[in-house]
C-alpha cells in the first residue's frame, strides 16, 4: 500500500467502526509508568528500532481505542499512553458510555519509519474529512515525530515531571497549613484577652491594653562632658 492510500484509508475509516463493546479493551493508565513493557521486535537478530509521535491535543471523545485505529494505518503499534485531563475522572467515570477527555498523548511504532510517515502525512490535517456529522469533524491533528527518542526516555521524563508536581503541591500544601495555624493561633489568643478584659470591666477594674513592639528601641542619652577651660581662657574670660 502507498503511502497516499494509506491516507486515503485513514480518512475513509470512520471512527465509529468499532463495536460499542470493544470501547474498554483499550486499557486506560493515570500514569505512563502504569503502561506495560513490551518485549522489543527482532529481525535478523538485530533489535528493530522503534519510534515515538507526540500528539499535542487530544479532542474531547477521542480515547486510544480511537488513536490506534487512526494510527495502525501506517504500521504496527507498541504502546499508547493518552494523559487524562483529570485523572481523579478516570476513577469515578467507569461506565462504558463514558465520554474520554484527554489533553495530549504519544503513540510508538514498531518500526520508526512508520512512525515518520503517520507523523508526516497526518500533522496539520483535518482528523475526519469524509463525514462531517462526526464529533471529530474540523478538529485539525497537531503530531511531532520525536527524534531519538524511546519509550523509556518518555517514561522518566514524565515520572520525574509528575515527581516534581506531586513535591510541589506538598510544599504549598505545608506551607498554607503553618499559615493557617499561626491565623488560628493569634484568633484564639485575641479572643482570650478580649475575654478577659471583658472579666475586668464587669469587676470594675480598667485595663488598658496597648500593642507593645517587642521590637522597638530607645536611643541611649548621650552624656556631654564639658571641656575644661585653660588657665590663660580663665584670665581672659573669666
Amino acid at each position: 500500500m502507498s503511502d497516499e492510500e494509506k491516507v486515503e484509508a485513514v480518512q475513509e475509516k470512520p471512527e465509529d467502526a468499532v463495536h460499542e463493546e470493544e470501547m474498554n479493551t483499550e486499557e486506560v493508565y493515570e500514569s505512563i509508568s502504569q503502561v506495560p513493557e513490551i518485549e522489543p521486535e527482532l529481525k535478523d537478530g538485530k533489535e528493530v528500532i522503534p519510534g515515538v509521535i507526540y500528539i499535542s491535543s487530544i479532542p474531547r471523545g477521542m480515547g486510544p481505542i480511537h488513536v490506534r485505529q487512526f494510527m495502525q494505518i501506517f504500521g504496527e503499534i507498541g504502546r499508547i499512553y493518552l494523559a487524562p485531563r483529570d485523572k481523579k475522572a478516570i476513577k469515578k467515570n467507569t461506565h462504558r458510555y463514558a465520554v474520554d477527555d484527554y489533553s495530549e498523548g504519544w503513540v510508538e511504532f514498531k518500526k520508526k519509519k512508520h512512525a515518520k510517515i503517520a507523523a508526516g502525512h497526518l500533522n496539520a490535517q483535518p482528523i475526519e474529512q469524509t463525514k462531517k456529522k462526526s464529533k471529530f469533524a474540523g478538529i485539525m491533528w497537531n503530531i511531532k515525530y520525536l527524534h531519538k527518542t524511546r519509550w523509556h526516555h518518555l517514561t522518566e521524563q514524565l515520572v520525574y515531571e509528575e515527581q516534581s508536581r506531586k513535591q510541589k503541591m506538598r510544599t504549598e500544601i505545608a506551607q498554607a497549613k503553618r499559615e493557617t495555624e499561626v491565623f488560628v493561633k493569634n484568633i484564639e489568643a485575641s479572643k482570650k484577652q478580649t475575654a478577659i478584659v471583658e472579666r475586668k470591666r464587669k469587676a470594675g477594674i480598667e485595663m488598658n491594653l496597648k500593642k507593645s513592639n517587642k521590637f522597638e528601641t530607645k536611643q541611649r542619652k548621650v552624656i556631654t562632658k564639658a571641656k575644661k577651660k585653660s588657665v590663660l581662657a580663665q584670665n581672659l574670660f573669666g
